[in-house]
């Protein structure tokens, strides 16, 4: 509705206060850096389901950027660097295997590493 909610964070202790990407590469291993992963493996998830709904109901392609199904790449990242805890990772685990059963797997996965104009001139090509 056009309210920034980040205007909030001096009002609110420091566990309910707004992270996001930005604050996460400041500083990795803030005690919300858990809240923030599951958050993105939540918005990769509803991503994936908005993606399979738009296939199932015009039979067209998606082109997504990250996937519920290889998330677990940066759970694994932010553990083995100490940013999360090991109850943290198994209650991340635990939440993905009782979530990502419902979805359909993708039938191809590509990675780019690859600058996006760079792909853009590649695919008209």
């Amino acid at each position: 509705y056009g309210y920034d909610m980040r205007n909030l964070d001096p009002k609110l202790p420091e566990s309910l206060r707004s992270f996001d990407e930005k604050k996460f590469n400041l500083d990795p291993t803030h005690p919300n850096a858990a809240t923030f992963q599951l958050c993105m493996y939540k918005h990769r998830f509803v991503n994936h389901l908005n993606a399979l709904r738009h296939i199932l109901n015009t039979g067209e392609g998606v082109v997504t950027v990250g996937s519920p199904f290889s998330d677990f790449v940066w759970a694994e990242a932010m553990f083995q660097c100490g940013y999360i805890s090991p109850q943290i990772r198994n209650y991340y685990y635990e939440v993905v295997r009782q979530s990502i059963h419902n979805l359909y797997r993708p039938h191809l996965i590509v990675y780019l590493d690859v600058p996006v104009n760079k792909t853009i001139e590649n695919i008209k090509t």
